[in-house]
């Protein structure tokens, strides 16, 4: 299920880890979460242009086919 909600969420566009802390997820948890979705190729990291210090995640092709349904 919180897959999903990442998967979605990235889907409008990159985003940094810490946009997606909300109230039911915590830091750690979006973590572990993009860690697996990292291994399963549906989302990938980055090194942020503007903010060298910050990672941007990223859906892939494979992960957007999973949030379109196809």
């Amino acid at each position: 299920m919180r897959d999903g909600i990442i998967l979605s969420s990235l889907s409008k566009g990159a985003r940094y880890p810490k946009d997606l802390v909300n109230d039911m997820m915590s830091a750690a948890n979006v973590t572990k979460i993009s860690d697996k979705l990292v291994a399963k190729k549906l989302i990938t990291r980055s090194k942020s242009m503007l903010d060298k210090r910050g990672v941007l995640l990223t859906i892939t092709k494979a992960g957007e086919e999973i949030t379109s349904g196809h």
